[in-house]
């Protein structure tokens, strides 16, 4: 088994206006971590954002 410590120590906290602000805040952090090219999380995001509003489109969710 792995030893993995304790985890991250306390890291803040972080709050966010749009659901749009946090997802553009989760895409850059994977091309500052090398996961991702620039480019790649640009088409990401644009394809993100398609499939969102097609989603939005289609299904009509209740309000509680």
């Amino acid at each position: 088994m792995i030893d993995l410590g304790k985890g991250p120590e306390d890291m803040g906290s972080y709050s966010y206006k749009s659901f749009y602000e946090f997802a553009s805040a989760i895409a850059i952090s994977r091309v500052y971590g090398g996961i991702h090219t620039r480019h790649a999380m640009e088409e990401g995001t644009k394809q993100g954002i398609k499939t969102a509003q097609n989603i939005d489109s289609k299904v009509k969710f209740r309000k509680v």
